[in-house]
């Protein structure tokens, strides 16, 4: 009991925080349902789709510069687009 609160006070602040709770668990857990399905929903979406090679190529390209990004912010778009197009040419990393 914290001191000069009142029993009734305590009891019914400790009530409304219950009833919150319940009420936050609720709205979560019913959100949390929703955006799993629409998640599930996406992934069969993607499983049934097939990318042309341009997309391919776009994807690659993304991952390459979000993944050599994150360890050297000197690494941009255009020098991974460089660096593919070399790749793709068959120059290599030899220029």
């Amino acid at each position: 009991m914290y001191i000069g609160v009142p029993t009734t006070e305590m009891e019914a602040l400790s009530k409304t925080y219950r009833v919150l709770g319940s009420l936050v668990r609720a709205v979560v857990g019913n959100w949390s349902d929703i955006m799993r399905q629409e998640l599930e929903t996406l992934i069969d979406e993607a499983r049934s789709t097939t990318m042309s090679c341009d997309e391919s190529e776009a994807q690659r390209r993304s991952f390459a510069y979000g993944n050599t990004n994150i360890e050297n912010d000197k690494v941009t778009k255009e020098s991974i687009n460089t660096a593919a197009t070399r790749i793709d040419s068959g120059h290599g990393s030899d220029h």
